[in-house]
């Protein structure tokens, strides 16, 4: 908790050390990425840290192990029933945000909706493989508690829930960038926001679709 509160203090003393000439994006601009960055990472808050690291923790896991099913896949469908209802609440959420904010959360262009709706389906693909891969250290440590909020830390810190990634400083930059979370966040809401041309997209959409592999 304490290293993602003091990376995002950081970030934004940066900002306001550095930006005096002004934020290299409206204000505007800046309070819709926020609100549609927020309801992205709510959408794709997949919980199978819990309920893996539970049944790792307990043995139950072994039940699982032995089902003629494919292990990985089978938590995967499990987690999309919660980003199902989650994207219902998300939506909601953006629609009372439409009616308030001085600039819409997501761009209306046909086109964009359609990349924005297939960046978001590789993020998830990208967010449950990171979920996934860092539960499956509780079979080392034990216990779930540390590997959860370490990778819940890594989230809040270079996922662009916070901030866009422009704002960063550059060593933070290239960190987040180097790491997968960006996927998550950053991107769709970058390409649903406009602030990513749409020809720049396929590069964002192949940098996804390499990580969610």
């Amino acid at each position: 908790f304490f290293i993602s509160f003091g990376l995002t203090l950081m970030l934004w003393l940066y900002v306001d050390d550095h930006k005096a000439g002004g934020l290299p994006i409206a204000r505007a601009t800046l309070i819709a990425y926020l609100a549609l960055a927020l309801v992205v990472s709510f959408t794709m808050a997949i919980w199978v840290d819990g309920i893996l690291g539970s049944r790792i923790r307990s043995g139950q896991i072994a039940n699982d192990l032995l089902k003629p099913i494919n292990f990985q896949w089978m938590y995967f469908f499990m987690s999309m029933g919660d980003v199902v209802l989650q994207a219902a609440m998300g939506a909601a959420v953006l629609l009372i945000a439409w009616a308030f904010l001085p600039q819409a959360p997501l761009s209306w262009d046909p086109a964009r909706l359609a990349v924005f709706l297939l960046s978001m389906g590789l993020g998830i693909l990208v967010q449950y493989g990171i979920c996934f891969l860092f539960t499956l250290g509780t079979f080392y440590t034990h216990f779930g508690y540390g590997i959860f909020y370490t990778r819940l830390m890594l989230h809040q810190a270079f996922s662009g829930i916070f901030a866009p990634l422009l704002l960063y400083p550059p060593l933070l930059q290239k960190m987040a960038y180097a790491l997968p979370f960006h996927c998550v966040v950053h991107t769709p809401v970058s390409i649903g926001l406009g602030l990513t041309p749409l020809s720049e997209a396929p590069l964002q959409l192949a940098t996804q679709a390499v990580w969610a592999v």
